[in-house]
């Protein structure tokens, strides 16, 4: 309260503090990315059967390359969210992230 007139606080962090917790959170998200891929496989792709393999390898990928595509995937939003649409029409079933990163996703029994 300044002078009889209640003060309105801003809910959002902006300017530098906003932008290092933006920073920081990406960060931590592709770190425990990274850290719970197992054999090119996040827990739900190993829920769904389904395996990140590289599109000419066909070998599963590294848990840093998951955390790489998980930063790739911002690509599959814009514009609306057209990337994650994609694979309907795509030969290969990729979104711009796999694409990215030369990436693909089968199916595994």
């Amino acid at each position: 309260v300044t002078n009889g007139n209640i003060q309105n606080e801003d809910p959002f962090v902006d300017g530098a503090v906003g932008i290092w917790i933006n920073c920081v959170s990406i960060i931590i998200v592709c770190v425990i990315s990274a850290c719970s891929t197992r054999n090119g496989q996040a827990w739900s792709h190993h829920f769904l059967g389904l395996q990140v393999v590289d599109q000419y390898s066909n070998l599963p990928i590294s848990g840093v390359r998951m955390g790489l595509r998980e930063i790739a995937h911002c690509v599959d939003f814009v514009p609306c969210f057209i990337g994650f649409l994609w694979p309907l029409w795509d030969t290969k079933g990729q979104t711009f992230a796999d694409k990215i990163m030369r990436t693909t996703i089968i199916s595994i029994e």
